[in-house]
């Protein structure tokens, strides 16, 4: 479903929900405004999507990270990451520091 399919379905679902009446028999301004309100939905939906895809994109790239994988820059000893975080323990001399 493209952008503009997305809006009119949901300015559609508005329309009902809030004027109990079909959206072309909603006078001018209110389309304007119930339109509006459907594209500012769109947009909080896709941003939602965007932030879903990048928190699994994080998750992925933690999981395939082991320790041992990141060096301690002091000592080179290995170093445990905590999860959710750039953050790495060294294991031998216990620097923290962002990877």
């Amino acid at each position: 479903m493209d952008y503009k399919d997305w809006i009119q379905n949901r300015a559609e679902e508005l329309a009902e929900e809030q004027y109990d009446r079909d959206f072309y028999d909603l006078p001018d301004n209110l389309q304007i405004e119930v339109w509006n309100r459907a594209e500012a939905d769109y947009h909080d939906h896709e941003a939602d999507k965007i932030d879903a895809a990048y928190d699994r994109a994080i998750e992925r790239n933690m999981s395939k990270r082991i320790p041992g994988e990141v060096r301690c820059p002091r000592c080179s000893g290995e170093c445990s990451l905590t999860s959710y975080s750039r953050l790495a323990v060294c294991q031998k001399c216990g620097l923290r520091f962002d990877y």
